[in-house]
């Protein structure tokens, strides 16, 4: 089961990471689908980010701390997460239309591919 989070929300990147420490605590694989979001014009404005670009940064440093596993500035862990560095078991949904973001995660890809590093399940849509 994935659960969807939407990037343009300032909290997203928390409750991602409180979510990885419940399924570590728990022992399942979180489901992550990450998405810009939809309901920008029916959110109260201050709990979105304040530009696009910090939407971008937020989905951008979310990708990459979710495919290397490797907690960053954007997703830090949760005060109850057992690892501080890695990220728990997750698999990946890339839900976007905006190509530097998938082009951003394709070369993480690419490049863990060229080390023979893990990659966890990802899919883009």
């Amino acid at each position: 089961m994935y659960l969807t989070y939407q990037a343009y929300l300032k909290s997203t990147p928390a409750t991602i990471a409180k979510h990885l420490a419940m399924a570590e605590k728990d022992g399942y694989t979180l489901g992550v689908k990450l998405v810009r979001g939809a309901y920008m014009k029916i959110e109260s404005r201050n709990i979105i980010w304040d530009v696009k670009e910090d939407t971008d940064a937020c989905y951008d440093g979310v990708v990459e701390a979710l495919l290397t596993r490797r907690y960053n500035d954007m997703l830090r862990p949760a005060p109850e997460s057992q690892d501080k560095e890695q990220v728990p078991s997750v698999n990946v949904i890339i839900a976007t239309h905006n190509r530097n973001s998938v082009q951003k995660a394709h070369q993480i890809r690419l490049q863990q591919a060229a080390n023979n590093e893990p990659r966890i399940e990802l899919a883009y849509a």
